[in-house]
């Protein structure tokens, strides 16, 4: 559906959500692994509390990112809905009622 300063294209909204969950992907695989504890003398507890930190902030944009690509499936799919419906409405009232 196209009007002026308004057009949406749901296969492309896919691609975009596509796009967002391959990014998190390998963001996520490498959260699978724990790596080793560091050793690194008296900085050993700084160390991992800062591993700590950088592991939590990559969980957060790996979720952040999921959400995004959920919430663009989901904007492509009422985007489609909402076309559709619009379009029978419009069917009905030029060409009337489908009998049934």
């Amino acid at each position: 559906m196209s009007t002026p300063g308004f057009d949406v294209d749901p296969a492309q909204v896919d691609v975009v959500a596509r796009r967002l969950e391959e990014a998190a992907e390998p963001l996520a695989g490498a959260a699978d692994g724990a790596p080793d504890v560091p050793r690194a003398g008296p900085a050993t507890a700084d160390v991992v509390a800062c591993l700590a930190a950088l592991a939590d902030a990559v969980s957060g944009l790996v979720r952040g990112t999921a959400d995004a690509a959920a919430a663009t499936r989901a904007a492509a799919a009422s985007y489609r809905d909402g076309d559709g419906r619009a379009a029978a409405a419009l069917d009905a009232t030029i060409n009337g009622p489908v009998p049934g």
